[in-house]
């Protein structure tokens, strides 16, 4: 490291949100910064430091309320911002988001800000719950110093509930690495083969935790009555186990999506591939920030179906790119994935119309320039 290089540390509520981002730390340790990601222990740690960051651990459960982990990562934060001297802290999520930017200050970080990855609350929230959600939002904004929003929804929601003053909001976007999530490059033969899917069948994949909120239940559903009306229509779920939310996937409700003829593949690394063997990716999430598996399905020229909610549908254009469903409703699911599957040219345009969307508005270079700019300008005030 070069001497007085600048601090930059990242908080996160797991391993997988440091990989996510990536991309963008690798940029920073490149310019010779020194990196550091505050999150708890886990699996892809080792890609982690591999990318020249460092990690410092934090006790903090995926539990909504831990007031015991909670608050020992709360003292964490301030003790590392303290010893290490960061000259910028960015954090993430909601929990971390919260607890980060109030104890971050607490301990010393004389520049902090926060990237929203999906307001908690919004227009179709409970009046009471919402006004408890903008309570926390504004109390947690007193601690920092620009807020990054990926998302115009948000961007929006933010301004109306007048969270901070204009000029310490600014609107990111959110993208993928466009020469990895490439046509050209990506192949999914041999995930179809692995997959059992024959050249006959049409590939859904949706991916993600498997949790309610990612809306795989519906989806099981869907696929049981779509496979009804198009028996050729296979459907594949990628991604892991989060036992440790609320909303985790059962063993039995497992069971129950294997039992409707959904595939279960587990996490995997090779996406890009994954997402080329499908015909049409889906996700039909409660609620979303701005939804990478759209964006990185959109990248590959995919149509795409997902949920009429905050994310889904600034990714989504109706009918343009694909078909947007009411929340919970697999019977509207099921609809919206057999009309897709009997219409190869719809699929087609929708794809070509994604495809070239995705270069247009999800390049992550882009997503990378806009936080540099931040920094430089925090860095300099």
């Amino acid at each position: 490291m070069t001497a007085g290089a600048v601090k930059l540390a990242h908080v996160w509520s797991s391993d997988m949100g440091i990989v996510l981002s990536l991309p963008q730390l690798r940029h920073f340790v490149a310019r010779g910064w020194e990196v550091f990601a505050i999150c708890p222990d886990g699996p892809r740690l080792d890609e982690v430091r591999r990318a020249g960051v460092t990690w410092l651990p934090i006790p903090l459960s995926r539990r909504l309320v831990d007031p015991a982990g909670d608050l020992r990562s709360a003292a964490r934060i301030a003790t590392y911002c303290r010893r290490h001297r960061f000259d910028l802290v960015h954090t993430h999520n909601v929990k971390t988001g919260f607890i980060g930017r109030l104890f971050a200050r607490a301990g010393g970080a004389p520049r902090v800000l926060h990237t929203m990855h999906g307001m908690p609350f919004g227009a179709e929230t409970p009046a009471m719950r919402r006004l408890g959600h903008a309570g926390l939002e504004w109390l947690a904004c007193r601690f920092v110093d620009r807020v990054l929003v990926q998302s115009e929804e948000d961007l929006r929601t933010m301004q109306a509930h007048r969270l901070l003053p204009a000029g310490r909001l600014t609107r990111i976007g959110n993208g993928v690495p466009l020469d990895r999530f490439d046509p050209a490059r990506a192949d999914g033969a041999a995930v179809r083969a692995e997959l059992g899917i024959a050249p006959h069948e049409l590939l859904v994949v949706s991916a993600g935790r498997l949790v309610r909120s990612k809306g795989f239940v519906e989806l099981a559903e869907a696929t049981r009555l779509a496979r009804i009306e198009e028996p050729r229509l296979r459907v594949a779920i990628v991604g892991p186990r989060d036992l440790d939310k609320a909303d985790a996937l059962t063993d039995r409700e497992l069971d129950a999506v294997r039992a409707a003829g959904v595939l279960l593949p587990g996490e995997r690394a090779d996406m890009p591939d994954v997402l080329a063997a499908a015909d049409i990716v889906t996700l039909p999430s409660w609620h979303e920030g701005m939804p990478r598996v759209l964006i990185e399905g959109a990248a590959l020229g995919k149509p795409l179906v997902a949920t009429n909610v905050r994310g889904c549908r600034e990714v989504v254009v109706d009918p343009d790119g694909g078909a947007l469903t009411p929340v919970r409703d697999a019977h509207a699911l099921a609809h919206a994935l057999v009309a897709l599957a009997r219409d190869p040219a719809r699929r087609k345009a929708a794809g070509a119309f994604n495809r070239a969307r995705a270069l247009a508005e999800y390049d992550v270079s882009a997503v990378i320039r806009r936080v540099e700019t931040v920094y430089e300008e925090l860095l300099g005030a």
